[in-house]
């Protein structure tokens, strides 16, 4: 993982002044602060999310189109999975977020220019934007569940995997990933649950665009 040198500058300086006020505390407290800064400023460096264009899978009757996004840190990563009512990904319907972590390894044996990224997802939550999206998911119990709210996070963990769930559950996933200045590509057979069914190649007609 690389950061820039102005972001660890700057992290350094930060500690310099941390060490410079620590009157009052012992010499491994003041060491322990400064460490924790310099991490605060390298994490804040290394986490990134990527968006993905407008596409035409939506879910029939409820959401026509969608978005994903994911954001990757040495601490955590989340995939979100944006649900429009519209064909062009303007009126939100609702957000089905995946959360865990995920490892990228130095390099992909069958693809010199990428790595492979294992994902980790220990918990799936659903939210309803509008009120219509919840009257429908509350009647079709979507997930097993019928007592969604609007803009409140439900956790849909135990239901995913549902034929009526949009969620596939908390799982493993192993992919290909690919990151070319402000795009990154993802394997182009999707996400697999078997390591040995790993995609072989990106998918370059599916950019994902960095933001921030």
């Amino acid at each position: 993982m690389k950061f820039s040198i102005l972001t660890l500058a700057s992290g350094v300086l930060v500690s310099s002044s941390l060490i410079l006020s620590g009157c009052g505390k012992s010499a491994d407290q003041i060491a322990q602060d400064a460490r924790n800064v310099v991490q605060n400023e390298s994490n804040r460096a290394s986490s990134t999310s990527w968006i993905s264009d407008c596409q035409v899978q939506g879910l029939p009757g409820i959401a026509m189109t969608e978005k994903e996004i994911f954001d990757i840190s040495p601490q955590h990563a989340t995939k979100k999975v944006i649900y429009f009512s519209d064909t062009k990904c303007n009126d939100v319907s609702f957000v089905v977020q995946y959360k865990g972590t995920a490892q990228i390894h130095d390099g992909d044996p069958q693809n010199k220019n990428a790595k492979t990224i294992d994902f980790s997802f220990q918990q799936v939550t659903l939210t309803p934007v509008t009120d219509v999206t919840k009257g429908l998911l509350n009647t079709g119990s979507i997930c097993g569940i019928s007592n969604y709210q609007t803009n409140t996070e439900t956790d849909i963990t135990s239901g995913s995997g549902k034929a009526t769930c949009p969620s596939k559950g908390a799982r493993s996933t192993y992919n290909v990933i690919l990151i070319n200045g402000n795009h990154m590509y993802l394997g182009g057979d999707g996400d697999q649950t078997d390591a040995n069914e790993r995609p072989s190649q990106v998918d370059t007609n599916k950019p994902f665009t960095r933001q921030g």
